[in-house]
């Protein structure tokens, strides 16, 4: 087997690549089958629950099947989804460490069940269920989770989500978190959410900002401009203010997590925000690459696109290889 002589490799691996009924849950197969020893393999899991939910480790208990592979999809070309367990993969999380290969736990911020018929399987976030006020309310529409909101009770999602991380990981030997399309990146653009009371509750705390009557008032209100008018208003007014909120608070996210997981020995990755480069990344998503390294995120994985998206049927879209290809260089440079 090849050893990485500079640089590392991590790879994003979701559980039907690792066969469960082999010794060690199929860990040296994959790594014969690669043909070198990464530095990591983030564990795609995808579903942000068995982190949000983790109810600990007294008993084993059967994996949803989106746990086992992304949407549920009923196989690969090596083999059908098979039924995991948590025992199960904190073993593989074992067997992968004794091989000298770090992991991550690697989440979606997947949908709520109005948007899950993706391969035709039924993918749930319960948790989002339980706490609709988590899901992100915007003009453009939207049923994900929305990372920087407050619970009904008004404490603040984050700190909820930072000590059920840094239990999961700890509880299943996994070395760190890696977080990718709709929890962080989000899953919408700043100009169309969230827009939702708690987040221009949050705005006017913030930033000192005191917004016209009819904007701030609740969206249940008769007198509220509504969450069009909202959105049109915070657009074209304070959008500046805005986006600098949003990455604010981006920041604070991540600091919180990185602090925690990093007095245990953990790692943070994130993926870029939908392919962008850094000024497209702050302006349609108020991500800030230099805020996440301030934060202390280890890793952020710059997904390039480029050959994917030159072999798109989509009109223009061949023509996009170019600024996918600057992405990761752009990126470094900032």
């Amino acid at each position: 087997m090849t050893e990485l002589k500079n640089g590392e490799a991590t790879l994003w691996t979701p559980l039907v690549g690792f066969d469960r009924d082999l010794p060690g849950h199929g860990a040296e197969e994959y790594l014969e089958k690669v043909g070198f020893r990464p530095s990591a393999i983030s564990l795609f899991v995808f579903n942000a629950d068995i982190i949000n939910l983790h109810p600990g480790m007294d008993k084993e208990f059967p994996f949803p099947q989106d746990y086992c592979n992304y949407y549920g999809s009923l196989r690969n070309e090596l083999r059908t989804i098979q039924p995991w367990t948590n025992y199960d993969l904190r073993e593989l999380a074992a067997e992968l460490k004794k091989s000298g290969v770090d992991t991550y736990m690697g989440i979606m911020g997947n949908h709520t069940p109005d948007q899950t018929t993706w391969f035709g399987q039924s993918s749930t976030q319960k948790f989002l269920l339980q706490h609709p006020e988590l899901i992100m309310q915007g003009y453009g529409g939207t049923n994900n989770l929305y990372a920087l909101k407050r619970f009904a009770d008004g404490s603040y999602f984050e700190d909820y989500f930072v000590e059920m991380a840094r239990k999961t990981l700890n509880d299943y030997g996994i070395g760190g978190v890696h977080m990718s399309d709709g929890f962080c990146p989000p899953n919408s653009t700043l100009n169309s959410g969230d827009f939702s009371d708690d987040m221009i509750g949050q705005f006017m705390d913030m930033t000192g900002i005191s917004l016209p009557n009819e904007v701030a008032a609740p969206l249940n209100d008769p007198a509220s401009a509504g969450l069009e008018g909202r959105t049109q208003y915070i657009w074209y007014h304070y959008r500046a203010e805005w986006i600098r909120f949003i990455g604010r608070r981006w920041e604070q996210f991540f600091t919180k997590l990185c602090r925690t997981l990093h007095a245990d020995g953990k790692k943070v990755m994130v993926n870029n925000s939908w392919t962008s480069e850094p000024f497209e990344a702050i302006y349609r998503y108020g991500i800030d690459y230099k805020g996440l390294e301030r934060a202390g995120v280890d890793v952020i994985c710059v997904e390039d696109q480029a050959t994917a998206v030159h072999s798109c049927d989509a009109p223009g879209a061949a023509y996009r290889i170019h600024e996918y290809m600057q992405t990761p260089m752009i990126t470094k440079a900032y």
